[in-house]
This record gives C-alpha cells, structure tokens and sequence, in this order.
C-alpha cells in the first residue's frame, strides 16, 4: 500500500499495482488501474489530494493524474512539463489544499544530494492554470498542510552540505 486517501464518502487505495476504490454498494474493493499490473512502482498514487470532488495523484515517471469517482481519469502530467516551465522536474512530492487552489510541492531536474538543489510551491485552480507561488528554502517537499486556510504550512528537507546529508525544515506563509 502506497496510500489511502479519502474520497466522497468512502476512501481509495494506492497500491504499487493501482488505484483501488471502496465500493460501498458491494463492500469491495474495485480496481480503478487494471492495466498498471504492467506499470508497478512504489511512487503510484503514493502523494494524492481530494479536492473539489476529484482525487489527485501521482504516478510512477512523474505521472500527475485527476481521478473523477464516477470513473473517469484525466492525465495532468502535461501541466508540469510545457516548454515554459523548464527549469520544474515535474515531480509532483507534495500536495495540500485550501477552498480555492490545489497546492503541489515540485522538485527541480537536478540531483537529489547538492546544496543547490530547491524546489517550488505551485498552485492549480479551478481553471486548470498553474502558477508558482513560493520557493521554500529547502530541497525536497514532503507535506503541505493548510491551517484554516489562512496559514500553509510546509514541511521537507534541507541539504547540508557539512554533513553531506538532509536535514529537516519547515516554513509557513500566511
């Protein structure tokens, strides 16, 4: 299990073989991803939000995918990867979200363990347009939590290079 999230009145499953759906009528599971049996990774549906009735999730390759609980799913993926946005990975880490925006922590295309390494704090709104509203001071985004939507609070990891490794930190905005 990657992660179990919940959604309308019941809760998804991620597995490294798909997204599972509670059914409540049959008291089940349903797989949502039967064709990920060929696709199986720890990173599938293992960050995920719901929000304004759709489920949010990542994928394996840096997959960004909306889930409808009627069943329908819409590839996202190209959001964090136009041409305009070069200088985001498109690894969606994180994600949070208050009544407006869905909030997403993205890492940038370089290696994990450099003192250089940031990352950025993009919102989707309701039109599907994206923009960066933050740079946090640290590498990696872990969580994003939302404090009655007035205060974010954000919380990953910082690379030190005097110990050649990651040290936790954390940042708010209002």
């Amino acid at each position: 299990i990657t992660g179990l999230y919940p959604v309308q009145d019941s809760f998804v499953v991620g597995k490294v073989d798909g997204l599972w759906l509670w059914d409540v009528q049959t008291v089940d599971f349903i797989n949502m991803t039967p064709e990920w049996e060929h696709s199986v990774s720890d990173s599938n549906v293992a960050v995920g939000e719901y929000w304004h009735n759709n489920f949010f999730f990542v994928t394996a390759r840096q997959g960004f995918i909306m889930f409808n609980p009627s069943g329908s799913f819409k590839d996202l993926s190209s959001l964090l990867t136009t041409p305009r946005l070069t200088d985001i990975g498109g690894r969606v880490t994180a994600m949070g979200s208050d009544t407006r925006e869905l909030i997403l922590g993205i890492d940038q295309p370089v290696a994990d363990a450099t003192a250089a390494k940031t990352c950025r704090l993009v919102v989707l709104n309701e039109g599907g347009k994206i923009h960066t509203i933050a740079e946090p001071a640290m590498s990696i985004i872990d969580a994003i939590s939302m404090h009655r939507d007035t205060r974010m609070w954000v919380f990953g990891r910082a690379y030190n290079a005097d110990l050649e490794d990651y040290t936790l930190s954390s940042c708010m905005f209002e």
